[in-house]
């Protein structure tokens, strides 16, 4: 197993030796098998670990065993409680790699392996959604994909990799469980279940690859502001919710809300939540933009800084400084003598109001602020706002408040920036 993995890393995947690199390790025998691969190849890695703060008790176990495992190693691990409504799975997943990506390393490898690849393509063949699998793309790579459970479960056994066992894997009631568990092994005793997906996701997804080429020809898909995308609105004019799915399936789009968008299209400011993006309507165009987790409300404490933080996806960097003799747009400055010793960020709600500097003091809602402003409702949303007590101070990297501004006789001033 070691040669096949060494070969598929360097032929196939071919980690230049000057990527960082970040495992996803959750303690399970794949991960701490794809550890104990690297290892063997001096790869020298940083380690992830997310906890659910589930099983009873149980994930903390998983977190004490990999700070365990990993002590002479950069092991950075989240606690994640998830309180939104919805998919708790589709919730988790998303924050998970979120996290993975915030880290800043070039590469991210979970331990995703063939039979995982099976169960997936079965999952979205059973829900109606496609053929399609788990696969290798940009910074994110699964270099355990060519070997199966029992390859990964054999090499631990040789190697005496140590590896908690996660006991939700045992329970049937869960979809994924109950094929890996029961009825993938039945299958596999007639046919060649992986080999025979594999091929047939293989013919679908070139066939779709074509038909996809040929609408993004006449729908071109183009950067918008920020990180988001943009599609022409013209798109809504075909009336048909497959040509905008698969349009826009990278997306997460399916037929259900492909036919919401085609029912909303003349209501502008409509808004279509896909798993992992959200769609609005805008007046010219599609505008796309990824879902986040919202960060809450992070409480930063004015005598540690400087300070960098990230928030909904943004950095900001915080520091005291003396009075600037020039001003710069793309910073903020606040007069120190009217904060708190704690300041916080949050994000946008209903009815916040604020006083824009230049505007003599005068009241004005955020959402007018943003519709002056030309800001749509996907970017508003994760908007990081600095405030103290139930004052606004700033929308970071718009505009601050005249109520904050710095006065003549202040010596100091904080300055905030987005970088």
């Amino acid at each position: 197993m070691f040669n096949r993995f060494k070969e598929h890393l360097t032929t196939f995947i071919n980690i230049p030796s000057t990527k960082s690199l970040l495992v996803a390790v959750s303690g399970g025998v794949d991960s701490m098998v794809l550890c104990h691969l690297l290892e063997s190849l001096k790869l020298p890695y940083g380690v992830a670990h997310v906890n659910h703060n589930t099983r009873d008790g149980d994930s903390d176990k998983d977190e004490q065993f990999v700070r365990a495992q990993f002590a002479n190693k950069e092991v950075h691990v989240k606690n994640l409680k998830v309180s939104e409504s919805g998919n708790f799975h589709d919730l988790t997943h998303r924050a998970r790699y979120a996290f993975f990506r915030e880290l800043g390393y070039d590469l991210i490898l979970t331990a995703h392996h063939k039979d995982d690849d099976t169960e997936t393509k079965l999952i979205n063949i059973i829900n109606g959604r496609s053929v399609s699998g788990i696969s290798n793309h940009d910074q994110l790579l699964r270099p355990l994909l060519i070997f199966d459970k029992s390859e990964i479960q054999a090499y631990a056994e040789e190697h005496i990799v140590s590896y908690v066992h996660d006991k939700s894997n045992d329970d049937d009631y869960y979809l994924r469980n109950l094929l890996r568990n029961k009825l993938i092994p039945e299958v596999n005793k007639k046919v060649d279940l992986s080999s025979n997906l594999n091929s047939l996701s293989t013919r679908i997804n070139s066939e779709r690859k074509l038909l996809v080429d040929l609408i993004k020809e006449r729908y071109s898909i183009e950067k918008g502001d920020g990180d988001g995308f943009k599609v022409t609105r013209s798109i809504l004019e075909q009336d048909n919710p497959h040509l905008l799915k698969i349009a826009l399936r990278e997306f997460g789009l399916n037929l259900t809300q492909a036919e919401n968008l085609l029912a909303a299209r003349q209501n502008i400011g409509a808004l279509v939540h896909t798993p992992t993006h959200d769609i609005v309507i805008d007046r010219e165009n599609l505008i796309i933009r990824e879902r986040g987790i919202s960060d809450g409300e992070m409480t930063i404490d004015l005598d540690s800084l400087p300070i960098e933080v990230s928030y909904n996806s943004h950095t900001i960097r915080i520091t005291e400084e003396g009075i600037p003799s020039e001003y710069s747009q793309e910073c903020h400055y606040l007069s120190k003598a009217k904060l708190n010793q704690s300041v916080y960020l949050r994000s946008w709600k209903e009815g916040d109001k604020f006083e824009p500097l230049g505007m003599g003091g005068s009241t004005q809602t955020l959402k007018k602020f943003f519709a002056n402003n030309k800001i749509d409702r996907l970017r508003k949303a994760t908007l990081p706002l600095l405030c103290n007590d139930q004052d606004i101070l700033m929308i970071v990297g718009m505009r601050s408040s005249e109520k904050y501004k710095i006065e003549p006789e202040d010596k100091s001033c904080i300055k905030v920036e987005l970088i």
